[in-house]
């Protein structure tokens, strides 16, 4: 199984949802930069958390079907400049960890962009998040950042994996971010709409 320099950009949106305009916007700054893109529409579950945790499912299913890294990014997100992907060749997997929330699982990796390399390691560590994911969609109670836990969990716990830090640059919150880089260095900003969407959706 050989790993490819330069992963695949995926998203998905939940159809008939503000998303699919985050999705328009997300599609645009790919074509204008001619990034290869496979950006899908999927049903809405039942809640916004549920829709959220098909995340790991549909990274599975990507790598599956491409047998290629895959980049996953929000789907509410843009890219300013075309990525170098080529220092990731060797990576498991690429993630990028906000030292600050290291507290909270919720936030302590900024689970809208990540590198998935197509390897054994990468493969076994997403069907892992799967399977947690899996269980916890079981219970009743329907956690937000249900696979940011998850996610966290799977890497805290000494998965055996390996994990490499993300630079800010792929992954910049709009807002939180603006004082710890300058735009001109930005790759990949996130605009978070689940702020505004989340509620409307659950």
């Amino acid at each position: 199984m050989n790993s490819v320099s330069t992963p695949l950009i995926i998203s998905f949106y939940t159809e008939d949802t503000p998303y699919q305009l985050e999705a328009l916007k997300l599609i645009h700054s790919c074509n204008a930069l001619q990034i290869e893109i496979d950006i899908a529409a999927i049903r809405p579950r039942k809640t916004w958390a549920r829709s959220c945790a098909h995340k790991p499912f549909f990274i599975k299913e990507k790598l599956q079907h491409y047998q290629r890294p895959v980049f996953w990014i929000d789907v509410d997100a843009v890219f300013f400049k075309k990525p170098d992907f080529s220092e990731m060749v060797t990576w498991d997997i690429g993630i990028r960890e906000i030292k600050l929330s290291s507290r909270d699982k919720r936030f302590k990796y900024v689970s809208g962009s990540l590198f998935c390399n197509y390897t054994p390691r990468a493969l076994a560590f997403v069907d892992a998040w799967c399977a947690l994911c899996e269980e916890a969609l079981k219970k009743e109670e329907d956690p937000v950042c249900l696979d940011q836990i998850t996610l966290s969990d799977l890497i805290d716990g000494g998965f055996e994996v390996t994990i490499y830090p993300l630079p800010i640059a792929y992954a910049k919150i709009f807002d939180l971010d603006k004082e710890l880089i300058e735009q001109e260095e930005v790759i990949i900003e996130h605009h978070q709409a689940s702020r505004l969407y989340k509620n409307l959706l659950s």
